[in-house]
C-alpha cells in the first residue's frame, strides 16, 4: 500500500511540475511605451558569458548562443532590426538555476477508533530552470518588456535547438506588437 500511495504521489507531482509548467509563461510590459516606434536593437553582450559555472551542463556557452540566436529570432519577428553601432533597444536574457526540494512529510490517517497510521515520505529533488528575456529602451535606461518560463529548458542535444527556439517564441507572443 505505501509503494502504491508513494508512485502515485510521484506520478502526480510530475503531472503538476511538468504538465503545468510548459504553459506557465509570465509577461509584463510599459503600458505608456509604444512598441512601434523603435526600429533597431542590440543583444546585451554581458548576457553571452558563462557566470554559473555551477551547472556547466546547463548554462554554458552553447546554451547561450542557442538563447540569443532565438532572442534575436523573436526581435526579427517583431519588425526590428539588429544594429550595434546605434541601438534604440538592448535584448537580453537571464538564465536561472536552482536546487529545489519537495517534501511529503506525515500524511496521517485516523481510524474511527482514534488510531492512526504514520506514513513516512520522502523528499523529492530537482532543478528549477527559469528564462527570462527582456527588452529594455537604451535612451531610458528602463526595461520595457519582459517574459518569465519555469521549465525544464534543456533537452538531449539533438532537440536542444528546437526546444529553446520554440519556448523563447512562446515568449515572445507575450510581446505587445
Amino acid at each position: 500500500m505505501k509503494n502504491f500511495l508513494t508512485i502515485g504521489l510521484i506520478l502526480i507531482i510530475g503531472l503538476l511540475m511538468g504538465g503545468c509548467a510548459g504553459l506557465n509563461i509570465s509577461s509584463d510590459f510599459d503600458t505608456k511605451t509604444d512598441f512601434r516606434k523603435y526600429t533597431t536593437y542590440q543583444i546585451c553582450p554581458e548576457d553571452l558569458v558563462v557566470k554559473n559555472s555551477q551547472y556547466p551542463e546547463y548554462d554554458n556557452q552553447f546554451n547561450r548562443n542557442l538563447i540569443k540566436e532565438a532572442v534575436e529570432s523573436g526581435m526579427n519577428m517583431k519588425g526590428y532590426k539588429r544594429d550595434e553601432s546605434n541601438p534604440e533597444l538592448q535584448a537580453g536574457f537571464k538564465f536561472v538555476i536552482s536546487d529545489e526540494v519537495v517534501s511529503l512529510i506525515n500524511c496521517y490517517d485516523e481510524s474511527e477508533f482514534g488510531y492512526g497510521s504514520i506514513y513516512k515520505l520522502d523528499n523529492y529533488y530537482y532543478k528549477e530552470e527559469t528564462l527570462m528575456v527582456y527588452v529594455s529602451d537604451l535612451k531610458t535606461n528602463q526595461v520595457i518588456w519582459h517574459a518569465i518560463i519555469s521549465k525544464n529548458l534543456t533537452s538531449s542535444p539533438e532537440k536542444l535547438k528546437r526546444t529553446i527556439q520554440e519556448k523563447i517564441a512562446k515568449l515572445f507572443t507575450k510581446y505587445p506588437i
